[in-house]
Order: structure tokens, then C-alpha cells, then sequence
């Protein structure tokens, strides 16, 4: 969702330890959000399924950034809001590491 930056910037969302994150989301996020996160991420895992025959932890990663891309272009308002939601949690996590918000404020030069 959130890759490296490729001149060494930022890292990616992949490297970023989450767990204060999610024990403070378990802990203190609204009910509603929790219940329409796991529903976009149940959706946007088993999607793929219809046109790769994979779910999307098993697609490689060319195609599932290709199925993100697309998936959050589409034509389908409910598709879009998937991926939305599923953007707006992963930025949360990401920005909740005092390292990114460090390197945020304070970007190389």
C-alpha cells in the first residue's frame, strides 16, 4: 500500500512495525470503522479470486499493485471506497511510527 521510497527516502509500510498501532486501533478506533475495515480487506483479498483465480496474498506483486491501481479507479463507487479505506487505515499505521513522523518533519536533503 505505502512502497519504499526508491532514492532511499522514506521506507516502505512493509518495514514499519505496526503492533503499537494495532493494539491502539483495537483498543480505541470506533466500532463502525473496525467492521468496514475488515470487510474491505475480506473483500479486496478474495476479489482477485474472479479474475486471477488467486486471492490477493498470492498474486505477485506486479499484479496485485496493478489490482490496487485499478480497483481504485473503477467505475464501481463500492470498489473505491474498498481501497479508500483500506488506504486511509494504512496511512494511520504508517504515520503513528515516531520514525516517519520524524523523518516526516524533517526530510533528508
Amino acid at each position: 500500500m505505502i512502497p519504499a521510497d526508491p532514492r532511499g527516502g522514506l521506507p516502505g509500510l512493509a518495514s514499519v512495525d505496526l503492533a503499537a498501532f494495532w493494539s491502539k486501533y483495537q483498543a480505541s478506533a470506533p466500532r463502525l470503522l473496525r467492521a468496514g475495515f475488515r470487510l474491505a480487506v475480506i473483500a479486496l483479498t478474495w476479489l482477485p479470486l474472479a479474475r486471477h483465480g488467486r486471492p490477493f496474498h498470492r498474486l505477485p506483486a506486479d499484479a496485485r499493485d496493478a489490482f490496487l491501481t485499478t480497483s481504485a479507479a473503477s467505475r464501481s463507487y463500492l470498489l473505491r471506497q474498498l481501497v479508500t479505506v483500506v488506504k486511509l487505515i494504512a496511512c494511520f499505521g504508517y504515520c503513528f511510527d515516531v520514525g516517519i513522523q520524524r523523518a516526516i518533519r524533517e526530510p533528508k536533503r
